[in-house]
């Protein structure tokens, strides 16, 4: 009660200064924190150079306001070769939604249309008068299709290329269309007619390779086509000669741009770098480069996504792998604004043995995060590690954690004190490997690890010894692993096979032959049966211990299943899969009894606390969700900042945040994004969190008192 004559105070005050009657009387007030992206990132400038739009690995797509640096408004989509791009009249926007394309209104943020493809999309694009689109796919599919907006339908479908089409572009009249392909190639094709007019190069050129991105000059005269092996060539369209080459990138070329007289050329590069070319001699004029190699960044978040002229031609905007988003000064070469991934991924996530708290894995930097969950703030980080840690078990009595990292490092935690005990380091025959997975024996007294090397290791963890080895001769190591209740035997997934063993002896009792890769596995609670599920995506198997057969199969989600859960009680189970889907099941029926989250960003770990009443999940964009399971019902959410602050924020608005965590904060007021200072009064509440039920306890009382201090 008390929480709605506060928001209605609150709201009666700025009706009363009359500064946004409009929107709060239309009832469109939302508090939201401005995350960015965390993974790779392709970008598109609206015609008037006001916004942009990026859309990421993550399952994002952002709008973002340039001058303030704010994002306007958030959509979902889901590819591994993000396209997105504005209309020629900037009023929609269409991007790639795994087999779909999209196209959105940007105003209403309403979905207008939906064309479905036969597989996976790589890259889309407007008709110059933004009626038709074309379009083309991967795997198996090596075909280009151009498609009618209004009507939905195909009009034509391009067939010559021997590879799948990386790149799709339309000249400026949409009289022709560029393709590049794996089969390195570009092709000219006639949109009308829908046949081939000339491939570039005429004939076989073993120096060149994949070609990633084709674009047309301004003039339609002239086209671009970009390569893995870092080259660039500018080919006259009618002759089909080349005109010139540009060389300087030292990895794969993603994107490029002309300016609109056709003078210069922008180039986007996975050697983290973009060049502006100046075409007439082909010299390189300048190079944009971050320096994020001397920042420590791994190598593989190294490289440029995309880039793009702004409208005036005097910025760039390009995107990165690691989710940045920088706009560059042309003329100085200097970064103007930093569009950062303001968070990273929740790689691991478990709750504590009361179900009070969460521990997290945070990102690329080793650090474990310890939140407090009636407090709704973030209380303690766990620095040990030097690489990021992969997976993180409680002991059975909540008092010990373990962790194991990328370096193929192992660390015993004193959970309470916030210490490290011991540390083990995985490698046979002089052999390092990351570590997959690590847990507990039920008992606590050993540490079950799988490694890359592609063998599991039992330690006594009062020693630190090695006990025992198990050797199962996989390629690429073991996805999950398990203990079953008693802690005699161990349940491994790897890449297209479960393993059983016995845990006295060593050794294999039984294979099991599922269908893909496997991404999880575990037992039920009586040790009878095991659940696994994986790469295969839409099914999840159950499986009888004693007989090895498939006693049923569970179907219903998409995107490939990350994590599994049993209930205390054994009769359900809960589900999570890469695309953000949550789902709730009955195990003796074989039935869906809900889908608790969908179009969340990509689910990477999860757990029920130990009642079974409350369940969490960690993702791409670095999120804690917090669930009430009998309900359905989204508690909160926790999230962690590259910066070190946090915030937690209930379904209301309602929220706590450290020191400086506030500046994360966006409000939306109708059409308008507006920071959180002038509304901090109505919805800065952290007493919210204190009625929060966990576990069927409310506050914080009882929790372990070492762990309710900032640290």
């Amino acid at each position: 009660m008390w929480k709605n004559l506060l928001l209605f105070a609150g709201i009666l005050l700025l009706a009363i200064t009359g500064v946004f009657a409009r929107a709060i009387a239309e009832d469109t007030i939302e508090v939201f924190p401005q995350l960015g992206h965390t993974s790779p990132v392709s970008v598109a400038f609206s015609p008037d150079g006001s916004q942009f739009l990026s859309y990421s690995r993550d399952r994002s797509i952002k709008l973002w306001d340039l001058a303030t640096g704010r994002e306007l408004k958030s959509f979902t989509g889901s590819s591994q070769y993000p396209s997105v791009s504005f209309s020629p009249d900037g009023k929609k926007f269409l991007f790639n939604d795994f087999n779909t394309i999209k196209i959105y209104d940007l105003e209403t943020g309403r979905e207008i249309a939906a064309i479905r493809h036969a597989k996976e999309i790589s890259s889309v694009a407007f008709s110059p008068d933004g009626k038709r689109v074309i379009s083309s796919s991967m795997f198996w599919d090596d075909n280009l299709n151009l498609w009618d907006i209004e009507t939905g339908l195909e009009i034509k479908n391009f067939i010559g290329h021997d590879a799948f089409v990386n790149s799709v572009s339309f000249s400026p009249d949409g009289k022709q269309i560029l393709s590049g392909s794996r089969d390195n190639t570009m092709k000219l094709w006639d949109t009308e007619a829908g046949h081939e007019i000339k491939t570039f190069p005429s004939e076989w050129d073993e120096s060149l390779s994949e070609v990633t991105f084709v674009a047309f000059g301004p003039d339609g005269k002239q086209g671009i086509s970009c390569y893995r092996n870092g080259t660039i060539i500018l080919w006259d369209l009618e002759t089909g000669l080349e005109i010139k080459k540009f060389s300087g990138h030292e990895n794969i070329i993603e994107s490029a741009s002309f300016s609109r007289d056709g003078k210069q050329l922008l180039s986007s590069s996975f050697d983290d770098t973009v060049k502006l070319w100046d075409i007439e001699t082909g010299l390189e004029i300048k190079t944009f480069s971050r320096n994020a190699s001397e920042k420590g960044m791994p190598v593989n978040f190294l490289g440029v996504q995309s880039v793009t002229f702004n409208r005036d031609e005097n910025r760039i905007l390009s995107g990165y792998l690691d989710g940045t988003i920088i706009l560059w000064n042309i003329d100085t070469g200097i970064e103007e604004r930093i569009f950062s991934g303001f968070t990273a991924t929740v790689w691991s996530v478990i709750f504590n043995h009361d179900g009070k708290q969460a521990l997290s894995v945070f990102g690329n930097d080793g650090g474990i995060k310890i939140w407090d969950l009636a407090a709704g703030r973030e209380i303690k980080t766990l620095s040990g590690h030097n690489s990021r840690v992969t997976s993180m078990s409680l002991s059975p009595d909540g008092k010990n954690i373990l962790s194991g990292d990328m370096d193929g490092t192992v660390i015993l935690w004193d959970y309470v004190e916030g210490s490290q005990i011991k540390s083990f380091t995985l490698h046979r025959d002089g052999v390092y490997g990351q570590v997959y997975s690590v847990i507990f024996s039920p008992d606590g007294k050993f540490g079950l690890s799988s490694s890359r090397i592609g063998i599991m290791q039992l330690w006594d963890l009062s020693t630190g010894r090695e006990v025992k080895a198990f050797w199962p001769g996989a390629s690429y190591g073991h996805n999950s692993i398990a203990f079953s209740p008693d802690g005699k035997q161990i349940l491994s997934g790897d890449w297209n096979l479960i393993t059983l063993w016995d845990v006295e002896t060593g050794r294999l009792f039984r294979h099991f032959r599922p269908r893909g890769i496997i991404n999880s596995v575990t037992f039920s609670p009586d040790g009878k049966q095991f659940l696994s599920a994986g790469e295969s995506g839409v099914a999840i198997s159950l499986w009888d211990l004693e007989t090895g057969r498939e006693i049923s199969e569970f179907s219903g989600h998409i995107f490939p299943v990350n994590s599994l859960n049993f209930t205390p009680d054994g009769k359900h189970f809960i589900s999570g899969d890469w695309g953000g889907t949550i789902k709730l099941w009955n195990l003796a029926e074989g039935e869906e009894i809900e889908t608790f989250v969908e179009d969340a960003p990509n689910i990477w770990s999860s757990a029920l606390s130990p009642s079974g009443k409350n369940y969490i999940s960690g993702c791409s964009h670095g999120i804690i969700r917090l669930l009430d399971i009998a309900s359905g019902r989204e508690i909160a959410r926790y999230i962690s900042f590259t910066d070190g602050e946090w915030v937690a924020i209930t379904p209301e608005g309602y929220y706590n945040a450290s020191a400086n965590g506030e500046k994360h904060l966006n409000v939306r007021v109708g059409d308008n994004v507006y920071v959180i200072d002038q509304y901090r009064s109505l919805f800065f509440k952290p007493d919210v969190f204190s009625v929060i039920e966990l576990d069927g306890l409310s506050g914080t009382e009882d929790a372990d008192p070492q762990l309710q201090s900032c640290p």
